[in-house]
């Protein structure tokens, strides 16, 4: 009974990671469209741009969106532009320790964490 559940599971996930993410209107916004950089977007969500990049690199991005590597410090520091529950979700993705494309997907699932214009999959690299 275990082993099916976690072959389930497995399963699960692994659809997941494969499904497509219809990308946002990330090139409507005006800061997106000057700049090649990744940003946060200033309303409530808990998106993460990546135009401008080819694929996000983990260990340089997670030094950006997660201060000091904590997770409180990073909710504290999140809260006041995205709100205590995506500050939650954002920070509990990108604090946590990822060494490849399954740990991403597992993540993004575990910590609700649903940015519009990326995938795991498809646009992250963790070889950088």
């Amino acid at each position: 009974m275990k082993l099916s559940s976690i072959l389930a599971s497995g399963l699960f996930f692994s659809g997941i990671i494969a499904s497509p993410v219809a990308a946002s209107g990330a090139a409507e916004s005006s800061a997106a469209s000057n700049s090649n950089e990744t940003m946060i977007p200033s309303d409530n969500s808990t998106d993460v741009s990546i135009e401008g990049f080819k694929k996000l690199c983990f260990s340089h991005h997670q030094k950006s969106f997660c201060p000091g590597r904590n997770r409180s410090k990073c909710i504290k520091s999140h809260t006041p532009e995205k709100g205590p529950k995506k500050a939650a979700n954002f920070c509990g993705f990108w604090c946590t320790k990822m060494k490849n494309t399954e740990d991403c997907g597992f993540n993004r699932q575990l910590y609700n964490y649903e940015p519009k214009d990326w995938t795991c999959k498809d646009d992250m690299s963790f070889d950088c």
